[in-house]
């Protein structure tokens, strides 16, 4: 799929996943992992937790040379 005005492709992919979502949820958590799934991921931590499936995080992204890296 892409949006022909904007110049952006877009990806969809469908899985199942055979495993505790407890774990998954704890993995992508779980600071020393996120440069592993992430490149663009400098540096992050967790704010609030709003209720048991909802967190408010601070992340810092790693940009290309010459562009300051993003806080999100």
């Amino acid at each position: 799929m892409a949006d022909e005005k904007e110049g952006i492709n877009f990806i969809k992919g469908t899985g199942t996943m055979d495993c505790p979502m407890q774990e998954i949820m704890d993995f992508l958590g779980n600071e020393e992992y996120k440069t592993i799934y992430d490149d663009t991921y400098k540096k992050g931590h967790r704010i609030e937790v709003v209720n048991s499936d909802t967190f408010i995080e601070y992340f810092e992204a790693k940009t290309p040379a010459f562009i300051s890296n993003r806080d999100f």
